[in-house]
């Protein structure tokens, strides 16, 4: 049996690889959601809805700004889901930390673990999440 640490560092991998499909420039993320620590049940990255034109910034003043519009990882993996009782006690890898709204459905889905790569400028998703007994792991 492969140590956690292994499982996890092999997790972020596939979600560092899933983050390559936003056309997002300024930060492609990526999520997935695990099972049972083996089968993954859904995955998700940053971009716009479907159909829409995948520009996911505006320039401002020679600045990207993310549009207010871009559908987050975590949000396009919960999409993804058939049911909502099949996160329940369920991992997310996710390769950004979660902003406040995600950590709130993370919570809601019945997520019981998020291991994340890359800090946020905020961290007032990972103390909800604390708050909410979310295991939080950086990984």
């Amino acid at each position: 049996m492969k140590s956690q640490d292994k499982i996890d560092a092999l997790h972020m991998d596939i979600a560092l690889r899933v983050a390559k499909e936003s056309y997002c420039v300024r930060k492609q993320v990526g999520a997935i959601i695990v099972k049972d620590n083996v089968n993954i049940i859904a995955y998700g990255y940053n971009g716009t809805e479907a159909g829409e034109d995948n520009c996911c910034e505006d320039n401002v003043d020679g600045l990207l700004v993310t549009k207010t519009t871009v559908i987050h990882a975590e949000d396009n993996a919960f999409r993804k889901l058939d049911q909502m009782k099949d996160s329940l006690g369920c991992t997310m890898y996710c390769t950004l930390q979660p902003c406040i709204d995600c950590a709130k459905k993370i919570e809601f889905f019945g997520i019981t673990k998020l291991v994340y790569l890359q800090s946020y400028r905020s961290t007032e998703g990972i103390d909800y999440l604390m708050n909410n007994h979310v295991k939080v792991e950086k990984l």
